[in-house]
């Protein structure tokens, strides 16, 4: 038995080495819904297919690359989604030695670069645990950002990242849900690269540069010139989301 426990270490602690001197590239299933369990709620669901890659220093999560600029999606009962993207997308950089993330984000058609320290995100570990992919992960749950998040991180791989800017668990996160229903990133798959050969694992450019609080503001602000602008044409009612469409809805 206790040969059997040794060799079970061991592998493990094989596999956390191998993943720490090397990295990683992750595949989640990122959902979001601004109207999860309302009518027609499904129609406004967006799903992208969003990559992570880590060495440990440097991580890069990204989506909704090659995109065509603005599209516009109608409904039943005159619904009208629409999503903004564009060829570079939407770009979340951490470097863990000068402690920041960059990110790159748009309001409408502009993209903007932001630049914030790593949030400290605290979280509660909990006992439960499953398997997700052949790993075994533990849940943690945190409030970050105005959303309850439950995130299941793998000790296994020894990386304190997870996707976006979620982060600082003992372990990479797999999968993660906001308990209201908004966002879901769910593991897809996951392979052992060289981060170096990755040349989207850089600090993005390519936008106006500014602060997260800014960048907050002026996103809530053109949110509400939105709303009153179509709701002042003749016939038209505007019924915006209960839930914001955007990840961050507190600073």
């Amino acid at each position: 038995m206790k040969n059997f426990i040794l060799t079970v270490f061991s592998l493990v602690f094989f596999a956390a080495s191998i993943f720490a001197q090397s990295g990683v590239e992750v595949t989640y299933l990122q959902k979001t819904n601004p109207r999860p369990n309302q009518p027609n709620g499904d129609f406004f669901s967006t799903d992208y297919y969003a990559q992570l890659v880590s060495n440990g220093v440097e991580s890069t999560y990204r989506f909704g690359q090659g995109g065509e600029g603005k599209q516009v999606f109608r409904g039943d009962n005159n619904s009208v989604k629409i999503i903004y993207s564009d060829a570079r997308g939407y770009v979340f950089y951490r470097n863990q030695d000068d402690k920041s993330i960059v990110s790159r984000d748009m309001i409408k058609d502009q993209p903007f670069i932001i630049k914030e320290d790593i949030p400290q995100i605290s979280w509660e570990i909990k006992e439960e645990t499953k398997e997700i992919g052949g790993y075994q992960c533990q849940l943690a749950v945190t409030t970050f950002r105005g959303r309850v998040y439950d995130a299941w991180f793998a000790q296994e791989i020894p990386l304190n990242v997870g996707p976006w800017k979620l982060g600082g668990l003992p372990g990479l996160i797999l999968e993660a849900k906001a308990r209201d229903g908004m966002i879901q990133f769910i593991f897809a798959g996951l392979k052992q690269v060289d981060p170096a050969t990755i040349a989207w694992n850089k600090a993005p450019r390519n936008g106006m540069n500014i602060s997260f609080e800014g960048f907050f503001d002026t996103r809530v602000r053109k949110d509400e010139e939105w709303v009153k602008k179509i709701s002042a044409h003749p016939g038209v009612t505007v019924r915006p989301a209960k839930k914001k469409s955007y990840f961050e809805i507190a600073k």
